[in-house]
């Protein structure tokens, strides 16, 4: 049975890995129904006629020989705030802006990926620092928003531009009328976009490669620099194409960790409760081995690739719930022990903590999971998804626990037997003198037996009928 269950779960991690978190929150919120459905349509078609607009491509233009990293595909996206709600557009947080973009521009990685022109340089990111650090042609005397200036130009004649012309990089209250062009303009908050393009000095037929190229700079140049970008005065926050669900990934499985604290806390009580290190690791593998269990039947429900975050709840609650059912089953065997510890009085026991134990766990685990799976009647799709998987974790873990724990506890108390009886005690309730105990009560109930059928036989020969009789009883 055990090795059922271990096949199971490598079968199923084997088939359904890795585990994926789908990252777009917005989509724990959508609701089954036809409104839904229409806005769903409508948001598909504005996807599509922005992708046409901006030069995105699909994966059969990739196909066509475009220019190298000339065709537009990704975007990271940085949004600077300060800490203390001041105002951003001063020159040491300009300069802190400055110096982060720098960073990244020059990076020989990101020549790699950027959205190059036609001669092969990496485009500027559509950046604040293109206006305040603007340089000037030599031969028209225009002011060129490259960033590639040396000296920081007026920051309220800058705003007042970028508030009456582009009000991309300032917050939404940032009002600018005639008569405040030259006043105290100011925003605690502004962003940036870098910009990513295909192919990539990979097969140009292979897209679903390019992207993996560019998902592995990502996740070992572009986040870890980003994650620790914010300084003292500013937080730098960060999304776009994949390093917001590889960051949702990341801080999923670093949250998991802390399940390992509470694993073991468990373990530490378990073993002094249950007293014996065996015991108590058996008991958290089972319990453990519920979670690949449930995600391999998730999977076969709702496909690879459909986990949510919050389904990772299930390592703490199934911790606790699968500890409870542990005390409890103990508990009633460790009782059960002046019974005996010889073959027949284990069955005796084990049949009896089942009587007890088991319904009792039963119960218990069937509420919980019940609770749970009553979010299958709800119309988010997250939700039912997240009922489901968490009932589906209660019921294996009462499962794996009422079926192979007790079978654990039997053969841990035969093996605590046989260090008895190696050591030479002999305890009230010793095999010897339980083997006497049955066999006189099986000796007992063999003389009744045979008393009862000889008065049966008496019976049925009319004999004590025929005195009954005679003696005026009968009718």
């Amino acid at each position: 049975c055990l090795l059922f269950f271990l096949v199971s779960a490598a079968a199923g991690l084997a088939v359904f890995w890795p585990i994926n978190v789908r990252e777009n929150f917005s989509e724990y919120l959508q609701a089954d129904g036809p409104q839904h459905g229409r806005r769903e349509i409508l948001r598909s078609l504005q996807k599509g006629t922005k992708a046409s607009h901006t030069g995105q491509l699909d994966e059969r233009q990739l196909m066509d020989r475009t220019p190298r990293q000339t065709a537009l595909r990704f975007f990271i996206k940085l949004i600077y705030e300060t800490r203390d709600g001041s105002n951003i557009f001063v020159p040491e947080h300009l300069e802190t802006i400055r110096q982060i973009e720098g960073q990244i521009y020059r990076s020989p990685s990101f020549k790699q990926f950027c959205l190059a022109d036609n001669w092969g340089l990496c485009d500027n990111p559509i950046s604040v620092v293109n206006y305040f650090y603007a340089s000037v042609d030599a031969n028209s005397g225009d002011v060129v928003p490259d960033g590639r200036g040396t000296r920081l130009l007026p920051i309220q004649t800058m705003l007042a531009q970028l508030g009456t012309e582009n009000t991309y990089f300032v917050d939404r209250y940032f009002g600018v009328s005639t008569a405040e062009l030259q006043a105290a303009l100011e925003s605690n908050i502004t962003r940036s976009v870098f910009r990513f393009g295909l192919p990539l000095n990979a097969p140009q037929d292979r897209p679903k490669e390019q992207e993996a190229l560019y998902q592995k700079y990502i996740a070992k140049h572009l986040y870890p620099f980003l994650k620790n970008a914010s300084t003292e005065a500013i937080r730098v926050y960060y999304y776009g194409d994949y390093i917001s669900s590889y960051e949702i990934e990341v801080t999923v499985w670093h949250d998991s960790l802390h399940a390992v604290g509470s694993l073991l806390f468990i373990f530490v009580y378990l073993m002094v409760h249950l007293r014996s290190p065996l015991l108590a690791a058996s008991a958290l593998s089972l319990i453990g081995l519920s979670f690949p269990l449930s995600y391999t039947l998730y999977c076969l429900v709702y496909g690879h690739g459909r986990m949510i975050a919050i389904n990772f709840l299930s390592l703490f609650v199934v911790l606790g719930v699968g500890a409870d059912d542990v005390f409890v089953l103990n508990d009633v065997w460790v009782n059960s022990r002046p019974h005996g510890a010889g073959d027949t009085a284990l069955a005796r026991r084990l049949w009896s903590m089942y009587r007890k134990a088991g319904s009792a766990i039963f119960a218990t685990s069937a509420t919980t999971a019940m609770s749970f799976f009553a979010n299958l009647a709800s119309s988010i799709g997250p939700l039912r998804q997240f009922g489901f998987f968490m009932g589906t974790c209660i019921t294996m873990n009462w499962v794996l626990v009422a079926t192979l724990y007790p079978l654990v506890l039997v053969e841990h108390e035969r093996r605590y037997r046989g260090r008895r009886s190696a050591s030479g005690v002999r305890a009230v309730g010793s095999i010897e003198m339980e083997e006497q105990l049955v066999s006189a009560s099986l000796a007992r109930t063999g003389a009744e037996d045979a008393e009862a059928q000889e008065e049966m036989e008496q019976l049925s020969s009319g004999g004590k009928w025929t005195n009954s009789c005679e003696n005026g009883d009968g009718a």
